[in-house]
């Protein structure tokens, strides 16, 4: 929930994926490899762990943005999910989050498992 609001997330495979969506991780892709180049795959942009700005918590995070007027500073967002997370999104997740104002985010995962993520770290 953002605001009232519920914000869900899907993988780039998933039908209700749109064109905005696309976009949006496009767009974010761009600004990660030219800031954080040493993190990620630059030989080939869509391999790990760059892929992970197409699955459904980064989805989740740009389409919360998107609602936001393309910011979620200030904000705290618990983020469920429905199994548990890639190997690439420990990585990426946090560089999204610092591009789109550092909120706080709770993770909690299929199995209860919490994590939380803020200033593009990872606290717990």
């Amino acid at each position: 929930m953002l605001d009232g609001l519920p914000i869900f997330g899907v993988n780039s495979n998933m039908p209700l994926y749109t064109g905005f969506d696309a976009a949006a991780a496009n767009a974010m892709r761009t600004t990660l490899l030219t800031k954080y180049g040493d993190l990620l795959s630059t030989e080939n942009i869509g391999w790990m762990p760059n892929n992970a700005i197409y699955h459904a918590e980064a989805t989740l995070l740009l389409r919360a943005a998107r609602e936001n007027s393309g910011t979620l500073e200030g904000q705290i967002l618990e983020v469920h999910v429905d199994r548990i997370t890639c190997p690439s999104c420990p990585t990426v997740l946090p560089l999204i989050g610092r591009e789109l104002g550092n909120p706080t985010v709770i993770f909690v995962d299929n199995r209860g498992k919490i994590v939380v993520m803020h200033d593009g770290k990872w606290m717990r």
